[in-house]
């Protein structure tokens, strides 16, 4: 099996239905043979997720990883398997590789441990799978060979434009389908193994936006360096790739998405964003001072005006957010940049690489998305419904007891139910407001957390309340 950096064998929340039958089964008699892509440690979890009464965020999602009496390492089945398994020591994080796991099912007691440069999640209850590594199962000839990809690329362009010197317009469509193919195929491929329909759709309109870029901008610049072949060249593949591949490149900066919830969330990321702004606006200003000399500043300002004002419009609509991908601004910054400067000859081939950056690794999303798009698995601000007094909970009777439904309000959602998690795991959907630990037959402490329901589809969870059998329950923060 081809794992993505994010496959796991559980899903988010309540997503694996009650008692997790959708992700079944939870134990094999047979190991998996698998295959994970290099660097999966830097695929971290973009919002806080929870884990038990824990909520780690920006982090990979790797639950547990002791040592068990039969001298396997466990983890909990909504770990990332590649992940897990570079922490296992199972696969290199610089060249992926080959492995076989067994899904193990019931296990508890997942404890915190720190190995390979990753330290693992603690969970101290019960979940009903999980899965450890075949140490002794590694495959040969399966480590990811990116980087050869790379050079290979570099070698072949650098011999078109240096040897071959077709026309601009060839050379520069040249670039385009060698930086998208490469993009998809090798770089960083929408699936893993590599799937051509999803890229091939996108790649007309690519091509479309490729010379957008090609009328706008790079035809006013390519002819000054027609003598300077060399510098051309080094200039144009040196930041075309630096641009195409801007995803591996900046990979350690913690900056994930130009949106206000990872800002402020994710740490050093405004420190990241306020660097990223200090260097475009020293550029900016020196690209202002060239628009300037050639008496074209009115004009440009007032199409940065227009801009802005389209911008605002759209910030407005109400039910979506502002979503600046990487192609729509390159499309915007790369119009500022048709003057035969080697600045400007660097900006463009910049931005045509993190135009195809863009479109080629996620495809034409709109610069507005409804909310939920935006969120993810992150919080929607639904409301939140809360357990009654820790009172109402005893030793004897071992019921938890939440309160009702809300009146419903004009334009909010019509909640019908509840869903109730106990450990992460669904035990609950219905418009009961208590339900009976008993049940499940395990004298230990319960994470619990609830969220209203509307058709089967939960809103956001509460933090953990946790439960023990004793009779004591420690509300929800």
């Amino acid at each position: 099996s081809f794992f993505s950096c994010t496959s796991a064998y559980w899903l988010y929340n309540s997503e694996c239905g009650l008692d997790g039958s959708g992700c079944s089964p939870f134990a094999a008699d047979v190991p998996v043979a698998f295959r994970c892509p290099a660097h999966c440690a830097k695929t971290t979890l973009g919002q806080a997720r929870a884990v038990g009464d824990e909520l780690p965020a920006f982090v990979p999602l790797v639950v547990g990883g002791q040592v068990d009496a039969s001298g396997s390492r466990v983890y909990r089945g909504d770990s990332f398997v590649c992940s897990a398994a570079q922490h296992a020591g199972v696969i290199d994080a610089n060249r992926g590789g080959c492995g076989a796991l067994w899904l193990s099912g019931t296990s508890s007691t997942y404890e915190s441990v720190e190995r390979n440069g990753i330290r693992s999640i603690a969970f101290n209850s019960t979940f009903p799978v999980s899965f450890t590594f075949d140490e002794t199962a590694r495959g040969t000839g399966c480590d990811d060979s990116r980087a050869g990809g790379y050079a290979l690329n570099v070698l072949l362009l650098a011999l078109v434009g240096f040897v071959l010197r077709p026309k601009r317009i060839v050379y520069f469509f040249t670039l385009v389908c060698v930086g998208f193919w490469h993009l998809n195929f090798v770089a960083e491929p929408r699936r893993f193994p590599p799937t051509v329909g999803g890229p091939a759709g996108d790649f007309l309109p690519t091509l479309f936006g490729a010379y957008v870029i090609w009328r706008v901008a790079v035809r006013y610049v390519w002819p000054a360096f027609a003598l300077l072949p060399l510098e051309r060249e080094v200039w144009t593949q040196g930041f075309f790739w630096l641009g195409t591949l801007l995803d591996v490149v900046f990979v350690d900066v913690p900056l994930q998405r130009l949106v206000l919830s990872d800002i402020t969330g994710q740490p050093g990321a405004l420190t990241s964003l306020i660097v990223i702004v200090v260097v475009v606006l020293v550029l900016a200003i020196n690209q202002v001072r060239v628009i300037r000399k050639v008496g074209a500043l009115p004009k440009y300002l007032a199409l940065a005006a227009v801009g802005g004002l389209l911008i605002g419009l759209l910030s407005a609509v109400p039910t979506t957010g502002l979503r600046l991908h990487h192609y729509i601004i390159a499309l915007v910054l790369v119009c500022f940049c048709a003057f035969p400067t080697r600045l400007s000859l660097a900006y463009c081939a910049f931005l045509l690489g993190m135009y195809i950056a863009g479109v080629g690794r996620w495809g034409f999303d709109g610069v507005i998305q409804n909310t939920a798009e935006i969120v993810g698995q992150g919080v929607y601000g639904t409301g939140l419904p809360s357990f009654l007094a820790p009172e109402n909970f005893t030793a004897a009777a071992l019921q938890v007891h939440w309160n009702d439904l809300p009146q419903q309000e004009a334009g909010e959602v019509a909640w019908d139910g509840f869903q109730l998690l106990v450990d992460d795991v669904l035990r609950y959907i219905g418009p009961a407001t208590s339900y009976n630990l008993t049940s499940l037959l395990d004298p230990r402490e319960y994470y619990l957390r609830l969220a209203y329901s509307a058709s089967g589809l939960s809103g956001d969870f509460t933090r953990a309340a946790v439960a023990f059998f004793n009779g004591t329950l420690i509300p929800a923060p």
